[in-house]
């Protein structure tokens, strides 16, 4: 079960309750992190994840 979701609009990133994140959508510019560039419209864990400075 999702904890938390954050939808753009080209991708989404949900939070489960078991502290993963998933992602899918559009990925033409690396956003989902799943290491291609390529859209993903199942639920993909991805690979790497960067938290964006405040």
């Amino acid at each position: 079960m999702a904890r938390q979701v954050a939808a753009g609009c080209d991708c989404s990133l949900a939070l489960m309750e078991d502290g993963t994140v998933w992602s899918w959508g559009s990925g033409v510019r690396g956003q989902l992190g799943t290491s291609g560039r390529t859209s993903q419209y199942v639920p993909q864990r991805p690979h790497r994840l960067y938290i964006a400075p405040r």
